[in-house]
């Protein structure tokens, strides 16, 4: 979760909350007060268009998913990911 202090705590709790703090790929409940391990329902922040594909590190192109769908998913843009859970 080291990116949660570099974004700022405020951004990444508003971030939970507009989601119900739910992965937005697999709608996991995601925990942010969990042991420094990484878990499959800790959060994170993923960007819709990824940086390396020429996102923007701005609020609207960020969403919480679970460690384990932002691990897995990489750098394919969102909505590639967000229809592959929905079938």
């Amino acid at each position: 979760m080291w990116r949660t202090f570099a974004l700022g705590r405020a951004l990444f709790d508003c971030l939970g909350e507009a989601q119900n703090w739910r992965c937005c790929y697999c709608g996991l409940r995601v925990f942010v007060d969990r042991p420094k391990r990484k878990q499959h329902n800790q959060p994170t922040i993923d960007h819709v268009t990824p940086l390396s594909k020429g996102g923007a590190d701005h609020p609207d192109n960020m969403v919480i998913a679970c460690f384990r769908c932002n691990q897995e998913l990489r750098d394919v843009p969102k909505e590639f990911h967000v229809s592959a859970a929905r079938l």
